[in-house]
């Protein structure tokens, strides 16, 4: 027996977001989520690797369904459908720098949800027998044991795994939105120098960049921690870089003395 597809309800409107769920049931898939926000959204897609995100492009919040859905499909290669009650001209061309796999009008009925599914889920299984070689794991990097976060390409933090938000000791809501450098600073122990963003080379040229030694982050608190960075950049299924990923290791005194020798 085949496993039910796992669906993701994005809609700030609960009454909508519980009928789309019992339409769902009735055909058996599961909704692994209802989430009101953008934030929310990539979270828990994050998180839980749907097979489908159904997403309100009218969301309130830091993010909206859009932006949002971007990169839900260009990160975590997760397909997306936009519900909205605006299905205009505007808003159409707003919304294919997504690449949704469709479109259900508010107000819609259950044979609307059922064969956009049908029709996306499908579509997203062919396109991932293409893109089986595909090298960049997210699902087990954004869940490792060392802080990750993801930037769009202006350096705005549109994810933080928990390990993130524990290091910097800010919210993960708090710091949608923000550029990095509103969170920690990076020196160089030598010198007890800042040093530059690397964000910005990364998105710029395209780049990988590692620090292994001799770096350390201050973080707003005031706390220092000696880390390793690695910042690199995110492509999408056209191989347009959309994204920058940073992965920040903490230091053991061990391992200090290692890259110390």
């Amino acid at each position: 027996m085949a496993t039910p597809k796992k669906i993701l309800v994005v809609e700030d409107d609960e009454i909508i977001a519980s009928l789309i769920e019992r339409i769902l049931q009735k055909k058996d898939y599961t909704v692994a989520g209802k989430v009101p926000t953008g934030e929310d959204a990539i979270r828990r897609a994050a998180e839980i690797q749907p097979d489908l995100v159904l997403m309100d492009i009218g969301l309130k919040g830091a993010i909206d369904g859009i932006y949002a859905a971007r990169y839900i499909n260009g990160v975590f290669n997760i397909p997306v459908i936009f519900l909205t009650g605006h299905y205009d001209d505007e808003t159409i061309e707003r919304a294919k720098v997504a690449e949704p796999l469709g479109f259900i009008t508010k107000p819609f009925n259950d044979k609307d949800i059922y064969s956009s599914v049908e029709i996306a889920l499908y579509n997203a299984a062919m396109m991932r027998r293409l893109l089986k070689s595909r090298d960049t794991n997210l699902k087990s990097i954004v869940t490792m044991l060392d802080a990750v976060i993801l930037t769009d390409m202006k350096g705005r933090i549109f994810f933080m795994n928990p390990y993130a938000e524990q290091l910097v000791n800010v919210p993960y809501r708090s710091a949608i939105m923000h550029s990095i450098n509103r969170l920690f600073y990076l020196i160089d122990v030598r010198t007890n120098q800042p040093i530059a963003d690397p964000i910005i080379e990364v998105v710029k040229e395209s780049m990988v960049i590692g620090i292994e030694n001799n770096l350390a982050m201050i973080t707003n608190d005031q706390r220092k921690r000696y880390i390793t960075l690695v910042a690199r950049p995110l492509k999408d299924n056209t191989d347009e870089v959309i994204a920058a990923l940073v992965v920040i290791h903490v230091m053991s005194s061990t391992e200090r003395r290692l890259f110390s020798q």
